[in-house]
């Protein structure tokens, strides 16, 4: 599932979600690119946390998070 979305403050918010199956269970990944100008680094984290708990409400077994420069 891919998503494009912005706004005055966020030039582009990329989300592609990819779901695998991993024998009896199944791996949710989140990708985001954002790009917000200089407000980027904050924009990041405040992704970081809404995907994160996100997956805490559906009972995620393991989350892990990171952050990554652009490439």
């Amino acid at each position: 599932i891919q998503s494009r979305e912005h706004n005055p403050n966020i030039k582009r918010w990329d989300h592609h979600l990819s779901v695998h199956q991993e024998g009896d269970r199944v791996r949710w990944v989140d990708d985001v690119v954002i790009d917000a100008g200089w407000q980027s680094a904050f924009a990041a984290r405040f992704g970081l946390y809404v995907y994160r708990r996100r997956h805490r409400h559906r009972k995620a077994l393991e989350l892990t998070g990171r952050i990554l420069p652009a490439r």
